[in-house]
């Protein structure tokens, strides 16, 4: 694994983001931080927590985990089981380069990884040790970025449930403080999200 650099990051440039309050979903335009939303999507009266695109079509989460599949104009194409019952509680979403979607479960402690049609395929991270996971990514060569909350640390991991390195946490107190979101720029830069 390369080395990593890290940065505060308080902007979502260029990457789909989830509003909690306005019960929307929008994609931003890529390159420099833009106010102006290229796509609004209603979400199906529940405040998402997590979209995603994949091969054209919009997923978005709920904070029960119910996953809603929507073209890119806002027709909703399914709505897919969650909570208890189904891919686990709703966090962030993210879609790899594989063609899967993962879920971040903070009541489980554990990512979900999904079919497009909102199958579980399995379930990572439950020996990771992690603690309120939150936001997540996947990195265009297919590594897992997870931001644990709850454990002040970033974790990267393969696609398939190997743990490959953490990066904060008890080995670096101070560095991460309950990191709510990550992402990587193209020159494998990871940034995360940290509360004020």
């Amino acid at each position: 694994v390369p080395a990593i650099g890290w940065t505060n990051w308080q902007a979502y440039a260029g990457r789909t983001t989830a509003s909690g309050s306005t019960g929307r979903a929008t994609a931003a335009r890529p390159g420099p931080i833009s106010a102006t939303p290229l796509l609004t999507v209603a979400s199906t009266g529940r405040a998402p927590r997590g979209v995603a695109v994949l091969d054209g079509v919009v997923f978005v989460v709920d904070p029960a985990g119910r996953l809603s599949r929507l073209t890119p104009e806002g027709t909703t194409l399914a709505d897919l089981p969650g909570g208890r019952d189904g891919p686990g509680g709703g966090g962030d979403l993210a879609a790899g380069p594989d063609g899967f979607l993962y879920l971040s479960d903070a009541e489980r402690n554990a990512v979900t990884k999904l079919t497009p049609s909102g199958e579980v395929v399995r379930t990572l991270g439950q020996d990771w040790g992690m603690y309120r996971p939150r936001g997540l990514a996947v990195t265009p060569d297919g590594r897992l970025l997870v931001a644990d909350t709850g454990r002040d640390r970033v974790l990267v991991a393969t696609t398939e449930g190997q743990l490959v390195r953490s990066i904060g946490g008890p080995t670096a107190p101070g560095l991460l403080d309950q990191p709510t979101d990550v992402a990587m720029d193209p020159s494998g830069r990871i940034y995360a999200a940290l509360p004020e």
